[in-house]
């Protein structure tokens, strides 16, 4: 058998100060040799996309959904940009004005008659409170929630406007302007503002007993006096069979 013996060599003292020193001399240069990624230039035209990927040269491809938009750009749209397409209309109904009743008269009575509809006893479980709408032609029926710090407490509603029919709608409609042509139109159109779920069922039982209440054939909630003055038309609602 061969006998082999190891010797270790005897090391130096190493001197902290000199490592440290060398360790920060060699990041050093490799930064400054190392070539920099270059952003692309024209990083201010870039749309808020979904999903947008920016592609920089020499490095992997960078997904995110938080984006950029230019804000010298013109036709770039703003964020905070609301949906202004109008609301979804859910009844119109003209109401032909009685001979030898007065216009403005029947009017005033078919504004007084929505007001003091019963909407709370129609939804008994529903909160929602009902005013007159902001110009005071008509009434804006809201539809209530608990609020949160999340939502607020409307949650949706329904505006009932009450005005008389135009001459540009009565000659469309073929009808003269005279005493007995000039009608008044009840238009009640959808308010989403605040709206998570869907309020149909509310909206359709609002809707068709308030037609039942004005035309006369819910005795309850109808109005002799009202129908002394004005007498139902034409009627159109989204439930209608």
């Amino acid at each position: 058998p061969v006998a082999y013996s190891y010797h270790l060599l005897p090391v130096p003292p190493v001197d902290m100060k000199s490592a440290i020193a060398f360790l920060f001399f060699v990041n050093a240069a490799v930064a400054f040799f190392s070539p920099s990624p270059q952003l692309p230039t024209n990083i201010h035209n870039i749309r808020r996309t979904s999903n947008a990927v920016f592609s920089v040269p020499g490095q992997p491809h960078l997904v995110g959904s938080a984006c950029l938009r230019s804000s010298s750009n013109p036709d770039s749209e703003s964020d905070s940009a609301q949906d202004t397409s109008p609301e979804e209309t859910l009844l119109r109904m003209n109401l032909s004005i009685n001979a030898a009743a007065d216009p403005d008269a029947a009017i005033e009575a078919v504004r007084a008659y929505v007001r003091s509809f019963p909407f709370a006893a129609i939804l008994p479980v529903q909160p929602l409170q009902y005013v007159p709408s902001d110009d005071g032609l008509g009434v804006k029926v809201t539809f209530l929630r608990k609020k949160t710090k999340e939502k607020g407490s409307q949650d949706g509603g329904i505006d009932f406007s009450i005005e008389f029919t135009s001459p540009e709608d009565e000659e469309e409609g073929g009808v003269g302007m005279g005493p007995l042509g000039r009608r008044i139109r009840v238009v009640a159109t959808r308010i989403s503002e605040g709206q998570t779920v869907s309020k149909m069922f509310s909206e359709k039982l609002i809707v068709t007993e308030f037609v039942k209440g004005i035309s006369g054939s819910e005795p309850e909630r109808s109005s002799e006096m009202l129908s002394k003055l004005v007498s139902v038309d034409s009627v159109f609602h989204k439930w209608m069979s």
